[in-house]
């Protein structure tokens, strides 16, 4: 095997891993080796010049490792809006509690690629429309947020056991709070859909991102039963031709995409 097959395997499967360690060489770098060049060079370096060397470095380096485009503009900009943030001369603690907020409500974005964006009930009806009115089934959905599609799919259909799992910690307490509110059966678990069977669900939705769609694509077929549907809403299912995809336009050019397990 290719020695940096490795490597570029985990450079295309965990970018923003691949940007941390980036940034924080390159940081790293630029603090150890100024003494030197101002030294050397007999040229004084402040700090505007450092950040402005690790963003051009950091565009510079994410291209050559093969990085999306997206993420050359993201490490690119970051230490440039350090550098505006910390013109602002805000107290250390501030930037600290703002971390620690954005951390309790997204750092699931940074494990996954998924952002947060919720679906809309248009999209939640045509899901309850494909459920079988005969017989209860199991729905889970994956990155349920705050709860809408599973407490509206529970009071379409009570007899289903609707699941959803998230990863935020904050997202999901407020959505298991919403649920004992509304005094509505379903369930909400704080937990990675990665590490789940999907062996006894009748129905998933998915509303993720073209990141997570391959492995999520490979599990549903190598755990859900026959007759089975994975839906993705906007993001195709990359499953292969022979495997037909059933399409529902919903608005504005937005799509949902059904795939039954054979």
């Amino acid at each position: 095997m290719n020695s940096r097959q490795p490597v570029l395997s985990f450079i295309k499967n965990r970018p923003q891993f691949a940007s941390l360690f980036l940034l924080l060489a390159l940081t790293t770098f630029s603090f150890v080796a100024e003494p030197f060049l101002s030294t050397w060079l007999m040229v004084e370096f402040d700090k505007t010049d450092q950040l402005i060397f690790i963003a051009i470095a950091a565009a510079v380096f994410s291209y050559w490792i093969g990085l999306p485009k997206w993420w050359c503009w993201i490490n690119a900009l970051f230490p440039i809006m350090v550098g505006i943030f910390q013109s602002f001369n805000w107290s250390s603690s501030i930037f600290l509690v703002g971390f620690l907020i954005l951390a309790l409500f997204y750092w699931s974005n940074f494990l996954t690629r998924v952002p947060y964006y919720p679906s809309t009930e248009v999209v939640w009806s045509e899901i309850a429309d494909l459920l079988p009115s005969d017989r209860a089934v199991n729905v889970l959905e994956i990155g349920s947020g705050f709860g809408g599609f599973c407490l509206f799919i529970k009071k379409q259909k009570p007899d289903a056991t609707v699941v959803g799992v998230e990863l935020s910690p904050i997202i999901w307490l407020y959505s298991r709070i919403r649920q004992w509110a509304l005094k509505i059966d379903c369930q909400f678990l704080r937990q990675d859909y990665r590490r789940m069977n999907f062996s006894q669900q009748d129905l998933i939705f998915a509303f993720l991102s073209p990141a997570a769609m391959p492995s999520l694509y490979l599990q549903a077929k190598k755990q859900m039963k026959k007759g089975a549907i994975l839906a993705s809403y906007c993001f195709e299912i990359p499953c292969p031709d022979s495997e037909p995809i059933e399409k529902i336009e919903i608005s504005y050019g937005k799509t949902l995409h059904l795939w039954r397990q054979a």
